[in-house]
């Protein structure tokens, strides 16, 4: 079986094996299993057991994850490199797919020989573990790099939500204002021409100050249509028609009707069609303005929270925040995905607690990965409510999320911080993003725990109040 395979065969392939003694390099050969992988064929896959150190003779590989039916390349191996486990890692199932480009030999070493590589062969077990660190220190990289990615297309998708209704709103509204002033100018030239036009502007004016001056009213169904019948019966009274668009902003601004009545009782009943008219346009006129200035403000305060949520106008240092403004912020990314479920969010903030020292937009990274997650266990449930509570207590900052949620089972408690670990199924994600999250808080200075596996799951975050 390995009549192919000679001590310095390996040893010039390998160069982590380069100065072990050569009796240590046989021991791997006679110990092992050579094993072709034939193109397209897979070297391992993603939740299958790890029981084999793998040794690339010959070939080339690629490594990806599937995500939502997709594969996203994250690295790729060949001759020379050594992948699967290693002397003292923990690792127990694959956390991707390895696949064959072209055809290829390997060395598959046993997990089962592994504690007699260790205790007898020192020299071998030193420098696998040299690589393993190495290799920890680029899977790392990789992660943190794969975790900004799914950041980054968490917070496109939630801003392209987001924006696309004020932006569409802005078209809308500025086609339809474009369209009006053609009327607009018809309706402006029978004013001109009626006795006295300047009495029918000046009613005009009135109106349009009362609808500035009063807000929007929110009515019932029963409501509106009482209101409604009121003002049909008194514009047929006054000679108007009842189908009047006129009606709709009346009601909706709470105008009176004596308003109106003191206003058409000097006019000709001539004139009033006229002077309806004008205040229809008026009125749409500047409905669709307050339109393109609501989406417009909208835009503007969605801008100002992504540049809250990135701090991307301030260093990659840490500096005094408000916890509350980088929750808010995150919260703000994600309301397109809350509107679209029934989870209530309490906002339950410390308003005595200061500025705290952070990195913020590595922190809010954190908040976006535990609400996200919560957000999606909570998505289908009818009474969900996530609670985010803030508070300081001794020389620590508090932030605990807090959600009513089925919690985690026992069984899932000790894996939820390892990379890509998910409870989603096979092509959702990429993981619950708790051992980026983790990290960061540990960069911190502070801890990321799992206070409680039961109904309600709450994650509490402690950071120190001072640098």
């Amino acid at each position: 079986m390995h009549e192919k395979l000679t001590v310095s065969l390996v040893q010039d392939r390998f160069e982590a094996l380069a100065d072990v003694p050569s009796s240590q390099v046989q021991f791997l050969i006679d110990e092992g299993s050579l094993i072709e992988y034939p193109q397209d064929s897979f070297l391992f896959k993603a939740e299958e057991p790890a029981d084999f150190m793998t040794f690339i003779l010959e070939g080339h590989f690629r490594i990806f994850l599937v995500q939502k039916g997709n594969q996203n390349l994250v690295t790729e191996i060949q001759a020379g490199d050594i992948t699967g486990l290693l002397p003292f890692s923990r690792m127990k199932k694959a956390s991707a797919n390895a696949q064959a480009t072209e055809n290829g030999w390997a060395l598959q070493f046993p997990r089962e020989k592994l504690h007699t590589l260790i205790t007898q062969h020192y020299e071998l077990t030193e420098s696998l573990v040299h690589l393993m660190v190495s290799r920890t220190r680029t899977f790392t990289t990789l992660r943190q790099q794969n975790e900004r990615m799914i950041a980054l297309g968490k917070l496109s998708a939630g801003l392209a939500h987001e924006l696309n209704n004020p932006t569409a709103a802005i078209a809308r509204s500025s086609k339809t204002l474009s369209a009006k002033g053609t009327s607009g100018m018809a309706l402006m030239r029978k004013i001109v021409q009626l006795p006295q036009p300047l009495q029918y502007l000046e009613i005009a004016n009135a109106l349009l100050q009362k609808v500035l001056k009063n807000e929007k009213q929110e009515l019932s169904l029963l409501e509106r249509q009482s209101r409604e019948d009121d003002w049909e019966d008194f514009f047929e009274d006054l000679g108007l028609s009842s189908e009047s668009e006129l009606i709709e902003y009346l009601i909706e601004y709470d105008i009176e009707s004596d308003f109106i009545e003191e206003a058409f009782e000097d006019i000709a009943p001539e004139s009033r069609e006229a002077l309806l008219k004008y205040l229809e346009f008026e009125l749409g006129r500047q409905e669709l303005l307050g339109d393109i200035e609501t989406a417009a403000v909208r835009i503007s305060d969605l801008v100002a929270s992504i540049k809250n949520f990135t701090h991307m106008d301030s260093a990659q240092d840490k500096a005094p925040a408000l916890l509350s403004e980088g929750i808010d912020s995150t919260l703000k990314i994600l309301e397109h995905k809350i509107r679209n479920t029934k989870v209530q969010i309490i906002k339950d903030y410390d308003a005595q607690m200061g500025k705290v020292p952070i990195y913020a937009g590595q922190l809010n990274q954190v908040f976006t990965n535990i609400l996200d997650n919560a957000i999606d266990v909570l998505k289908d449930q009818d009474d969900a409510k996530i609670t985010i509570r803030t508070f300081a207590k001794h020389d620590l900052a508090y932030i605990q999320i807090i959600d009513n949620g089925p919690g985690i089972p026992e069984d899932m408690q000790s894996s939820i911080f390892d990379p890509f670990f998910t409870t989603k199924g096979i092509g959702e994600g990429t993981g619950m993003g708790l051992d980026i999250s983790r990290n960061i808080v540990e960069q911190h200075q502070g801890k990321l725990e799992l206070e409680s596996a039961a109904n309600p799951t709450i994650f509490r975050i402690c950071i120190p109040l001072k640098a």
